[in-house]
Parts: structure tokens; C-alpha cells; sequence
């Protein structure tokens, strides 16, 4: 039985949930018009996936919802259940009960599942699919429709032989096919017009990007070169601007020594007087330090009053230090005691443990010899066991062999009974046998032919499937290598991310206020570039037309710029710029006007960017007096118009200045603060184009793996059939090599069956003297066995006595042991305890070193004492002397004063040729510090123009240059590479990755391109399989129903003839299907002719007919009967009888004949009025219970 039970709940009629068993062969359903029997059928049919609202008896799908009564609401939805046996594996499903459920929702929202799982309606077409359960299979047959099947057109009858030949999946899996094919036609129609386009774009791209790479080659030389000059001129800078220094020191000292000549004279006089003064203060200063030197005199005295002192304490010290020297040796006295003793002790416990070691050796002996004799017992305790085993095994042998014999001896009787029979049957075969081997060999030769074509078939789609998991494996690895390229990407997207919110790249100063804690109560916007935001073109503009202002600090105040300059000075983080939004202000160009109508005038660059409000006095002030032009010409003639008042910078990054000065050149686009958000925005936009790529790669290989689903599906198809065919031809030849053995032996096949019977009687009759004979084997055997389980049992009590003697016997070796341990223990603690003293001895001996140090360090210290003891006794004679040494400078002073007078009366006209030297000095110094100015400001220059060309400091720049060998030459070289670079033209730098990204495009597009041809080309080939396999299937499949219909028909009305036949045999696919018949009694007339219960009968022989060739599991059968009489209705019921051990039958009728042939009864009523309610009768328990 395939359809266990339908459970509904909410569907049309049935509001509540509502259970419906059902039994092997028929279940009949009866009620009266309108209660509801109909919708059973309606039920079964909605769950296996109709969709038709009109099949369903309906207007719209909607209703099917039990819609309410008078006494009750609507539902909100609608559920049915199938519950399938799938015991038998009818479905390609591994459960053995299956439950198809679909839910409908009165908001439109479906739900379907198998085995309560969601899925799609899809999974239950193709899991009904062949089975002639599907939505257009025979296994329904609705109310009112029978008679449909004879009176639609010969074309619309295909669905209903198509589902019976087993050909819908092949239709199926070919109409996917043409589905596919017809949308790979589609792509590549679009990427042919693609490809064409990004021909034409291929050349063009490739001229520029091979352009741009050469400018890119160029100028890259062009910067090394004017780097390497650059530094050059700066180092001659350098060395010229040293000789001015050295110059300028020169004649700056030179100039100072004539003013201190000039002025010495006129000093001289007035030091004069002062030395008079000064000589007078220092014969008050030999005075007072006469006076000083007497009193060293008086303090030296009193440290020698300390130190005698002194030396009386340290000679009480010594007596001390002695006595603590004789007690520690006293001490040790004691201490060497000790050991003595510790040493007898160690003695006298090795003395007990040489005593235990000799019982020990003994006992140990006694053990082993112990252990032996248990090692013994258990050797032959085991060797018996194994003994005990063989005889079992021998026992058992014998008996399987006894079992054998009586097997063979019940075989031996069948057979006996089987050629008796075999020798009445074999005349009558033989003339069967030799028409059954004709037929077996035409067959043979068909399906060798069929294998042939689907082995064919099954080779290409196997390198098919080779092929379609190579693709997959390629995109795998395209998919992984775009992927690292993301990843890569958003690595270094987050790294920029992490400098730009890290400052990287801006002076040491910024990044201290930006990060200072202390200046969080200030109000501190941040860098001039991070509070801008500039579009990409207007990137480079704005970057040079700031150059080091980037870096400048927006704030609110004075005193917010205050503050931050006086935590620069504390932290020593050197030096920032700040701009105040309170005092600066800003003004833009006042002839704007004018300048728009300029060619190739941009914009104002304060203009260009967006940034807040708040700062546009600050903004202004950097950028509102900077003009932007598109190129150097242009930026060049704007200069010119208006005087060079203003500064103006042009898109790829050249500067004119206000006065005329220009600096231009290459940009690193990518080193700037501003080029770094760009460059964020960049990848931002790369990494989104990766992901996209990611997306096209993965549904790529989605789509290759769902056409090798397509394949390995097909190949389950087909591989089956060819094992089918394989089989079958097996079968075949192995029946007619039977059979032609069969007819050849024929002559002797009597004969053979005497001596065969004679044999069996002899092989009976032999084999009771065997089991005789083994019988009396197996009691020897069983005897054996017993008396060796007998010894076993007594060596076991012996293994258990030794076993005790051999525990005893260890647990007296493990006390001997412990007590040899322990003592081993005591001995190992008391040669401690003489370490330990021995210590205590030598740390004493070491203390009395020490206080003998200590001793001779007093002894040293009384011996200095003493000694500096006579040398202040000497030094104060050296003070009495030098107290009278003061006393004759005092009257040298004297002297020295008279002299002075003297000296002054000859100093009056040294200084009258001074004026006019220091006068000549004075106009040199002048021109060596013009000549210095210059020499800075040509140094600024090439420093200012190396930042903002390149974006390079000195430190910077001096690491990336090397050394130039020919100045003239390479100076030569660089204007070569200048008209070189200009001469290229205007370039487009995003040539390359445009070039490269086309490119890359077109190259992975013809890849699709002949991808998709392939799928084309197997797709093709696909259909071509599926073409082939549905002719063959259909045209046997087609041939057996016809065959069947014909003897169907003849049964089901008592003679005549039935027939059908294809209106186009040869389109056999799309051919109509016609139906001839003949009535017993009646001509041969067209079908239409026929009345209602006729074609209705004519019908129900068709529906017989398929069921008969092709059964499906169950088939409902919703009033079919109605148009009968009562005679064919019987007739009906009867035939319907033959097919329930195949088919399990659902029938909804009214006539009585048809519930006769049901086994179980339905009753559908409506005692509520518009709810159906179902009664069931089992008829067999009620015929058993009349018979009773």
C-alpha cells in the first residue's frame, strides 16, 4: 500500500482537521450531491502541485480556504497532508514514509514541504514525476472528466501516454535544456556585442597607456636627475654660504678689537683709578684672610683633641672583638663533638640494615621459587583450557557437519520429489524451448544496439562532467585569487585608514596637539587637510596650492593656540603652526569676475572644496587668494593678464606665484594628505568592484555546478538503463545457452533423470551410516572434555594456594623493604645534620676572618690617626708662617699704590688713527651679510621647490639622491628629459589601469564567449540524448498500451476491438494520438458517435489499459461510474478487483456494484450545514460477521 493517509484541515468543506485511512486494494467513498465527496479528490490533487484554481473547481485559488458558514468563521488557511508508504522505495527518497504537506494562507502565501522540511513546489513535481502521480498523470481522474479522454483532440491526448511511458522527467529535463540553451544564445549574442565594443576601445587604450607609461619613465628620470642637481646645488650652497659665515666672523672680530682699542684708552685712565680702589680692597682682604688663617690654626688644633679621642675608642674596640674570637672558638669545640657522635650513630644503623639485607636475600628467593611454581600451574591451567576449547570446537564441527548431512538429506528428498515432477513437464517444453531462444535472439540484438547508443551517450556526458569540474576547479582558483586581491585591497584600505586616524605622515607637533589629553579643554579643530574635503581632480590643485599649510592646526582662539604652544615648549615637540578662527579672516579675489572669462580659469581653490562654515575666514586666508587653472598655458596667460598679483595653480599641480616666480614638474599623487583620503575613496570603489567580480565568479561556478547537477542527474539516468540493458542481455543470452543446452541434451534428459533418482537413494542411504558414525564422535568427544574440566578445576585450587603463599611472602618483602628505607631515611637525616654543623664551623671560622679584618682595620685607622694627628701639628707651623707671609703683602700693597699714580700722568693720545679703520670695517661687514641673504634665500628656494614638486624634505631628499659625475652633462640630460616629457603632449595617467581593466575584461569575456559555445554546443547534445531516449521509450511503451487496450477492450465489453495509433508515426514525440474502436454488435464507427456511457466505458478500458502496463502505487476515481448502467457498473467493479493487488483505489461513486467491490467505506455527510464530516464501515469485518 502506497497512500497511508490524507490529513485536512480548513480545505473547502472540511473546517476541521479531518483524518481519511486508507487500506490495501479499494476504498470507496459515498455521500450524498453537495456533502462534500468531491473535494477529497480535489484535496489529493491540490497537494501534488495543481495550480489550476478552475481543475479545482474555483475562481481563484483562494477558494479552496473554508470560507465560513452562518454558525462559523472563515479560516485563515488552508493544509493538506499525503502520508506515503515508501517502503517499496517507489520515491528516490531514503525515508520510508513520506508526507507531501502544502498550506495555503488567505494573504496568497504558500508553504510546501516534504517530510515537514521546506521546499519548492518543484521538488514535488520531480518527486511525483513518472510515478502517473503528477499534477498531469492517470492516477486522478477527476469528476465529470472521463469521458475528456476520448473527446479532446488527438494532439492534447500526449500528456496522459506520455506520463504512462515514463517520459515526462526525459520532456522535463529537455525543456530545462532548451531553456538553458536559449539563454546562453541570448548571452552570447550580449557579450559578442561586448567583445566588439572593447575591440574598438583595445588600440586606442593601449596607445595612450603605452604613452603614459613612457611619461611615467621619463619623468621618473627627469625627478632622480633634478633630486641629484638639486642636492648638488645645495651642497655648493652649503659651502659658500660657509665661507660668507667665516668671512663675516672674520671681519666682525676684526671690527670688534679696533672699538675695544678705541675705547681701551679712554678705560685705561678710569681703570687706573679703579686699580688704585682695588688695591685699597685688597690690603683689607690680606687683612681679614690673616685674620681667617688664624683661626684654621685654632680649628686644627682642636681635631687633634678628636682624633687622640678617637684612638682611645678603638683600643677598647680591639680588646672587644678578641673575647668574641676566643668564644666562637670555643664554640666549634662543641660543634666537632657533635659530628663524632652524628658518625657513631650512621655507623650502628648501616650495622642493622646489613643484618636485614641478609634475611632479605633469602626471602627473596623463597619468593621466586614461589612465583615459578604459579607461573607453572597457570601454564598448564591454560595449556588445558586450550585443550577443552579443541574438543568443543571438534564437537561443534562435528555437529555442523551432522546438520549438513540432515540438509543435505532434506534437499536430497526435494530433489527426488522435483524430477519426478521435472520428467512429466520435460516432453511437453521442448517445442516451447526452441520458439523462446528464436525470440530471445532477435531480442538480444535490439538491446545490444540500444546499449551501444546510450554507451555513447554516457562517455560524452562523463567527459562532459570531467570537464564541467574542471571549470568549477578553475573558477575555485580564480575566486581564491581575486579574493587574496580583495582582501589585499581592505588590508590596505584599513591600514590608510588607520594612518589617516594615526596622522601618519604629519609632523611630530601635530600629532602631539591632535593627541595631547592635557589640551582636551581646548577647543581644537584639527589639520587644515583633514577638516577639507576636495574632490579627486581638484586633488593635486589643492595639495600644491597649500603645500605645508596642510599641516597648519585650526582653533577656536588665540588662546587655544597659546595653550598648545606652551604644551609644544613643555613636551619639546617642536614647532606648529596655528590659525585661529577669531583673528584670522580671509578675502577672496576681488575680480573674479574677470577671471571667469579667462580660457581654462576653474575656479577659486577655497571654491573647490567643501568644509564647514565655521572656517571660512581661515580657509580664505590660505586658498581664497588662489586661482585654478587647468594647464601651465593657461595658468600662465591669467598670470600675466592681471600683473602676477595673485598665485595660480593648475590641475596636475604647477605653480605660478604672486611676482612670477613658477614651479611645476611631476607629483606624487599618492604621498599627500589629501591624495591619501583620495586614495581611501579609490579602494573603497575597488575593493565594491572586486566584490561585484566575486559575485559574477560565484555565480559562474553556481551555474556550472547546477549544469553538472544537470549532468551527474542524467547520468543517473542513464547509467541505470545501460545496467538494465546489460542485465537484460545477460538474461537473455544466459536463458538461450540454458535453453539450447536444454533442447540438446534432450535425447538423454530421461535417461539422466534415472540416474539421478538412483544416485539420490544411494546419497541418502550413505549419509545415515555418516551421522551414525558422527554421532559416536561427538559422545567420545563430550567425555574428553568433561575430565579435562575436571583437572582444570583441581589445578585452579592449587594456583589459588600458591598464590596466597606468594602474597604472604611479598608482603613480607615490603616490610623488610620499608624498614630499610626508613632506616636509610634516618641515615640520610643525621649526614644532614653534620653537613649542617659542618656549616655552622665554617661560617663561625669565617666570622672570626671577618672580626680579624675588622681588627686590623682598627689597628689601620688608629696608625692614620695618628699620622694626621703630626701632620696638622705641622700645618699649623705652615699657618703661623703664612700669617706672616700676609703681613708683608699688606706692605708690598702699600708699594703698588704709589706706582699707580705715577702711571697715570703717562696715558693721553693713543687713539687718533682708530676712527677711520673702524669706519672701512664697518662698509665690509655690510656687503659679506648681503652676500650671506642671498646664499639662504637660493637654499629656501630649491628646498621650497623640492617639497613642492615632490614632496620631499632636505633629510628626505638627500637619502634618495646620489652622486652626479658630470654636472654639464647631467644638467644637459635633464633639459633633454624636460623637452622629452613635453614633447609626449597632454598624457592620461589612468590609460594604464583603463587599458589594463579593458583588457582584462575582453580576455575574460572571450573566455565566456567559448564557454558558453561549449554549453551551447552541449546543451545541443543534451536534447539531441533526451530526443532519442524519449522516442525509444515512448514508441515500446506506446506499443504495450495499445496491445493492453486491445485485450482490455475485448474483456471489459464481451468482444469487439480496440486500437490506438499515432496520426504521425513519424514524429512520434509530437504526434497525435488516436483511438479506434469497434463495439461487439456494432460497425466501425467515429468515436464522437458513441453515447455518454459508451465513451465513458471506452474511457475506463484506456484508463485499464495503462494501469495494466504501467500500474501507478494509487488512483483516484471520482464518479466515473456515473454515466453506466447497472450491467456495466458490475462489470467495472469486477475488473476494478483484478488490479487492487498492483494499484491501491480510491473511488468516489454513488453505485452500489462499485461499493460492493471496496474493502473499506467512507461516508461523507453534512450534519453541520456546509461542514463535511466523514463515517467509515471496514465491508470485510462485516461479511465476516454475517458469515459467523
Amino acid at each position: 500500500m502506497l497512500l497511508k493517509r490524507i490529513e485536512m484541515q480548513g480545505f473547502k468543506s472540511f473546517a476541521d482537521k479531518t483524518v481519511l485511512e486508507f487500506v490495501d486494494g479499494a476504498t470507496a467513498v459515498v455521500g450524498p450531491n453537495g456533502s462534500g465527496k468531491s473535494n477529497i479528490s480535489d484535496a489529493i490533487r491540490w497537494v501534488i502541485g495543481e495550480m489550476s484554481a478552475k481543475s479545482l473547481r474555483g475562481s481563484n485559488m483562494q477558494d479552496v480556504i473554508f470560507a465560513g458558514t452562518e454558525t462559523r468563521k472563515p479560516v485563515n488557511y488552508a493544509e493538506v497532508s499525503l502520508v506515503l508508504d515508501n517502503s517499496t522505495n517507489v520515491f528516490n527518497i531514503n525515508f520510508d514514509e513520506v508526507i507531501v504537506t502544502r498550506r495555503l494562507f488567505r494573504s496568497g502565501e504558500s508553504v510546501y514541504q516534504i517530510n515537514r522540511a521546506n521546499c519548492r513546489l518543484k521538488d514535488i513535481h520531480e518527486l511525483f514525476m513518472d510515478t502517473g502521480l503528477g499534477r498531469d498523470g492517470y492516477s486522478i481522474i477527476g469528476q465529470g472528466n472521463v469521458s475528456q479522454i476520448l473527446s479532446t483532440k488527438a494532439e492534447d491526448r500526449r500528456s496522459l501516454f506520455e506520463e504512462a511511458a515514463g517520459i515526462s522527467k526525459y520532456k522535463y529535463k529537455k525543456d530545462e535544456a532548451q531553456k538553458k540553451l536559449a539563454g546562453t544564445e541570448e548571452n552570447l549574442v550580449r557579450i559578442n556585442d561586448i567583445i566588439l565594443e572593447l575591440e574598438g576601445q583595445l588600440n586606442p587604450l593601449k596607445n595612450q597607456s603605452e604613452k603614459a607609461r613612457k611619461y611615467l619613465e621619463l619623468y621618473g628620470e627627469y625627478k632622480t636627475l633634478d633630486i641629484n642637481l638639486s642636492m648638488v646645488t645645495l651642497g655648493k650652497n652649503k659651502l659658500a654660504a660657509e665661507e660668507a659665515d667665516k668671512l663675516y666672523a672674520s671681519v666682525d672680530g676684526e671690527l670688534a678689537d679696533l672699538r675695544s682699542r678705541e675705547s681701551e684708552t679712554e678705560a685705561k685712565i678710569t681703570s687706573l683709578y679703579d686699580e688704585q680702589k682695588k688695591r685699597d680692597e685688597e690690603k683689607t682682604e690680606k687683612n681679614n684672610l690673616l685674620i681667617e688663617n688664624e683661626a684654621k690654626g685654632m680649628a686644627n688644633e682642636k681635631e687633634i683633641s678628636i682624633a687622640e679621642n678617637n684612638i682611645k675608642n678603638s683600643n677598647a674596640m680591639l680588646d672587644r672583638i678578641d673575647g668574641e674570637i676566643r668564644s666562637v672558638g670555643e664554640k666549634n669545640t662543641e660543634r666537632e663533638n657533635q659530628i663524632a657522635q652524628l658518625e657513631n650513630d650512621i655507623k650502628e644503623i648501616e650495622s642493622k640494615a646489613q643484618t636485614i639485607l641478609v634475611d632479605f636475600d633469602s626471602v627473596q628467593a623463597e619468593n621466586d621459587e614461589i612465583a615459578e611454581k604459579q607461573s607453572e600451574l597457570s601454564r598448564k591451567i591454560e595449556e588445558r583450557k586450550a585443550q577443552v576449547i579443541e574438543k568443543m570446537n571438534t564437537i561443534a564441527s562435528k555437529k555442523a557437519k551432522i546438520s549438513g548431512i540432515e540438509n543435505l538429506r532434506s534437499s536430497f528428498l526435494e530433489r527426488r520429489e522435483t524430477v519426478e515432477a521435472e520428467i512429466k513437464s520435460h516432453k511437453e517444453g521442448v517445442s516451447n524451448t526452441l520458439a523462446a531462444i528464436e525470440e530471445d535472439t532477435k531480442r538480444i540484438a535490439e538491446k545490444r544496439e540500444k546499449k551501444e547508443k546510450l554507451g555513447k551517450s554516457i562517455s560524452l556526458q562523463r567527459e562532459r562532467q570531467e570537464t564541467l569540474n574542471s571549470e568549477i576547479s578553475g573558477y575555485v582558483r580564480e575566486y581564491n585569487s581575486l579574493n587574496a586581491e580583495y582582501q589585499t585591497k581592505n588590508s590596505k584600505k584599513r591600514m590608510l585608514e588607520a594612518m589617516e586616524n594615526d596622522y601618519a605622515g604629519f609632523a611630530k607637533s601635530v600629532k602631539a596637539v591632535l593627541k595631547s589629553d592635557e589640551l582636551k579643554h581646548n577647543v581644537i579643530y584639527g589639520t587644515v587637510s583633514g577638516l577639507i574635503d576636495v574632490d579627486k581632480k581638484y586633488v593635486t590643485a589643492v595639495e600644491t596650492a597649500l603645500g605645508g599649510a596642510m599641516q597648519n592646526i585650526i582653533v577656536e582662539t588665540e588662546e587655544d593656540a597659546k595653550a598648545a604652544i606652551a604644551y609644544l615648549r613643555k613636551t619639546a615637540s617642536g614647532r606648529a603652526t596655528f590659525l585661529p578662527i577669531s583673528s584670522v579672516h580671509g578675502k577672496k579675489l576681488d575680480n573674479e569676475k574677470e577671471l571667469r572669462q579667462m580660457t581654462g580659469y576653474v575656479g577659486i581653490a577655497s571654491d573647490l572644496i567643501k568644509y564647514d562654515t565655521r572656517y571660512d575666514g581661515v580657509i580664505k586666508s590660505l586658498l581664497g587668494r588662489v586661482a585654478v587653472a587647468d594647464n601651465i598655458d593657461n595658468a600662465i596667460a591669467i598670470n600675466r593678464k592681471f600683473g602676477y598679483r595673485f598665485k595660480t595653480v593648475t590641475l596636475e599641480g604647477d605653480a605660478l606665484n604672486a611676482g612670477g616666480s613658477m614651479a611645476g614638474g611631476s607629483v606624487n599623487k599618492q604621498s599627500g594628505f589629501l591624495s591619501r583620503a583620495a586614495e581611501i575613496k579609490t579602494l573603497a570603489k575597488e575593493i565594491s568592484d572586486a566584490a561585484a567580480k566575486l559575485r559574477i565568479i560565484e555565480e559562474k561556478k553556481e551555474k556550472a555546478e547546477n549544469e553538472l547537477k544537470t549532468v551527474n542527474n542524467q547520468l543517473s539516468s542513464f547509467v541505470p538503463l545501460l545496467r538494465e540493458y546489460e542485465d537484460e542481455i545477460l538474461r537473455l543470452e544466459n536463458t538461450c545457452e540454458h535453453l539450447k543446452k536444454s533442447v540438446e541434451d534432450g535425447g538423454s534428459t530421461e535417461k539422466n533423470y534415472a540416474i539421478e533418482l538412483e544416485q539420490i537413494s544411494e546419497q541418502l542411504s550413505s549419509s545415515s551410516e555418516e551421522v551414525a558414525v558422527l554421532l559416536s564422535e561427538v559422545r567420545s568427544c563430550e567425555n574428553e572434555s568433561n575430565a579435562l574440566s575436571e583437572e582444570i578445576t583441581n589445578l585452579e585450587t592449587e594456583y589459588s594456594e600458591v598464590s596466597e603463599k606468594k602474597e604472604s611472602r611479598s608482603k613480607d618483602i615490603m616490610d623488610r623493604t620499608m624498614e630499610l628505607a626508613a632506616m636509610q631515611k634516618d641515615i640520610d637525616l643525621k649526614k644532614s645534620q653534620k653537613e649542617q654543623i659542618r656549616a655552622d664551623i665554617d661560617a663561625a671560622n669565617e666570622s672570626v676572618k671577618a672580626k680579624e679584618s675588622d681588627k686590623e682595620n682598627i689597628c689601620a685607622e688608629i696608625a692614620r690617626l695618628e699620622s694626621d694627628i703630626k701632620e696638622r701639628e705641622t700645618l699649623i707651623s705652615d699657618i703661623k708662617k703664612l700669617s706672616d707671609e700676609y703681613r708683608t703683602q699688606i706692605s708690598a700693597i702699600d708699594e703698588q699704590k704709589t706706582k699707580i699714580v705715577e702711571t697715570l700722568q703717562g696715558i693721553q693720545n693713543s687713539n687718533k688713527d682708530l676712527t677711520d679703520k673702524l669706519l672701512n670695517l664697518q662698509q665690509e661687514l655690510s656687503r659679506v651679510d648681503a652676500k650671506r641673504i642671498k646664499l639662504n634665500m637660493e637654499r629656501e628656494n630649491i628646498l621650497n621647490r623640492l617639497w613642492e614638486e615632490y614632496e620631499l624634505t632636505y633629510s628626505s631628499a638627500e637619502e634618495t639622491a646620489s652622486e652626479v659625475e658630470n654636472e654639464k652633462e647631467a644638467s644637459k640630460h635633464l633639459a633633454e628629459l624636460k623637452s622629452g616629457i613635453k614633447a609626449l603632449g597632454s598624457v592620461n595617467m589612468d590609460a594604464i589601469e583603463e587599458y589594463k581593466a579593458v583588457k582584462e575584461r575582453y580576455e575574460f569575456l572571450s573566455v565566456q564567449k567559448n564557454d558558453l559555445e561549449k554549453s551551447k554546443a552541449d546543451l545541443n547534445q543534451i536534447i539531441d540524448s533526451m530526443q532519442e531516449l524519449m522516442q525509444e521509450h515512448f514508441g515500446t511503451q506506446f506499443g504495450l498500451i495499445n496491445e493492453s487496450f486491445s485485450n482490455v477492450f475485448r474483456e471489459l465489453f464481451g468482444g469487439g476491438r480496440g486500437k490506438l495509433y499515432l496520426t504521425d508515426p513519424e514524429n512520434i514525440l509530437e504526434s497525435g494520438i488516436e483511438i479506434e474502436v469497434q463495439l461487439p454488435g456494432k460497425g466501425l464507427q467515429n468515436i464522437n458517435l458513441y453515447s455518454g456511457g459508451e465513451k465513458s466505458f471506452i474511457a475506463i478500458a484506456l484508463l485499464f489499459s495503462i494501469l495494466k502496463v504501467k500500474p501507478t502505487p494509487f488512483c483516484i476515481l471520482d464518479e466515473i461510474d456515473a454515466a453506466l448502467d447497472d450491467v456495466n457498473v458490475s462489470r467495472f467493479a469486477t475488473y476494478l478487483k483484478n488490479y487492487v493487488d498492483q494499484t491501491q483505489f480510491i473511488v468516489i461513486t454513488h453505485r452500489r456494484g462499485t461499493m460492493e467491490a471496496a474493502n473499506i467505506l467512507y461516508g461523507v455527510t453534512m450534519q453541520e450545514k456546509g461542514v463535511s464530516k466523514l463515517l467509515s464501515l471496514k465491508i470485510d469485518d462485516v461479511e465476516e460477521g454475517l458469515v459467523k
